[in-house]
């Protein structure tokens, strides 16, 4: 017998055992003592759970939702310290004005990396996180 023929045969009784297994429906239970029995379930029955009551999905603990909102929190305030101050454009190397720093593409400033500047924008990505900061040209007075 050789080994190609050992390994498929190996794979044809996996394969067999998992149908077996898989036919019949069976759920562990813990008994006073602590150790679990494995208890066989038929067609139609309902293992109902006493000791632990039902989570609520949509009701998570007040430690947990703190945590997602400080996680969400930290996840925002990424871009908050940024400000652009002025964009000199140009379409041969456009520069922007970013914390007090003059910058062009692809250079960093205060950690962020410059992607892209256009007349009116400029993005940054920093921690994997991409931010587009704008003039708001509406706000703009032009003295008319």
């Amino acid at each position: 017998m050789t080994f190609r023929n050992l390994i498929r045969q190996s794979k044809i009784l996996f394969a067999f055992t998992l149908l077996l297994f898989a036919s019949q429906s069976w759920a562990s239970t813990e008994t006073s003592s602590g150790k679990l029995k494995l208890v066989e379930l038929t067609p139609g029955s309902m293992m109902i759970a006493t000791q632990a009551p039902e989570r609520d999905p949509f009701n998570w603990p007040t430690t947990q939702r703190v945590r997602l909102r400080q996680i969400a929190e930290a996840e925002e305030d990424v871009f908050a310290d940024f400000t652009l101050q002025a964009i000199v454009w140009s379409k041969e190397a456009p520069q922007a004005v970013i914390n007090s720093q003059l910058s062009t593409i692809g250079e960093m400033v205060d950690g962020a990396l410059v992607v892209n500047i256009t007349e009116t924008r400029v993005s940054l990505t920093k921690n994997g996180r991409t931010h587009i900061m704008q003039f708001d040209t509406l706000d703009i007075d032009f003295g008319n």
